[in-house]
């Protein structure tokens, strides 16, 4: 035979207790790296708006980008649809977009371990009902998040909807959704008063 056939092999006592403390080690080493693992799944791909560059108020004011942060982040709530709230509301100012027209939305990915891709949609109303878990109109992808472990910030550029026959002005939401590598989701929304041009 090529392979070399061990006897059978008594342990000692002592040889018995460090097999039982290697394996007790062993097993605390393993449950502390699941909980670490379920701890880093749980902040994985999580969305932070930071700004909205370009919006208005009611009286036509500009407000500064800083100030709209739609509905707000917890990160406990980051992966409940559609806006990544526990509950539906409460909202956030409702800032004025014209249609048809380009706007900057800044926004942090925090731990998005694995990477992915964010998406931007949009729901008419004043509490618009999500189609699944997004809502109704897609308004585009934009781009890929790169693997980092740690947060990092980007800047993408969203076109507000055109209107159309389903489409008309007043109050509406805009939804991020980052869309993780390992198929889990993170929401966030800003509330808008859709406007013409």
């Amino acid at each position: 035979s090529r392979w070399s056939v061990l006897p059978r092999y008594s342990p000692t006592n002592q040889q018995k207790s460090l097999i039982f403390a290697f394996y007790a080690t062993t097993m605390k080493v393993f449950v502390a790296l699941l909980l670490l693992s379920c701890l880093f799944a749980g902040a994985l791909a999580q969305i932070r708006l930071e700004e909205v560059k370009g919006t208005r108020n009611a009286d036509g004011d500009k407000i500064p980008a800083y100030d709209v942060k739609g509905r707000g982040f917890a990160s406990g709530d980051a992966f409940t649809a559609p806006c990544g709230q526990g509950t539906n509301g409460p909202f956030g100012e409702r800032v004025y977009v014209k249609n048809d027209r380009n706007y900057m939305f800044v926004f942090t990915v925090i731990d998005a371990l694995g990477g992915g891709v964010i998406s931007a949609y949009y729901g008419q109303g004043s509490n618009p009902d999500p189609l699944d878990i997004t809502f109704p109109y897609f308004m585009g992808a934009y781009g890929q998040i790169q693997d980092y472990g740690q947060a990092k910030t980007y800047e993408i550029k969203v076109k507000t909807p055109k209107f159309n026959n389903e489409i008309t002005f007043g109050d509406g939401t805009i939804q991020l959704v980052y869309t993780g590598n390992d198929g889990r989701n993170a929401f966030q929304c800003v509330d808008v008063y859709l406007t013409s041009n």
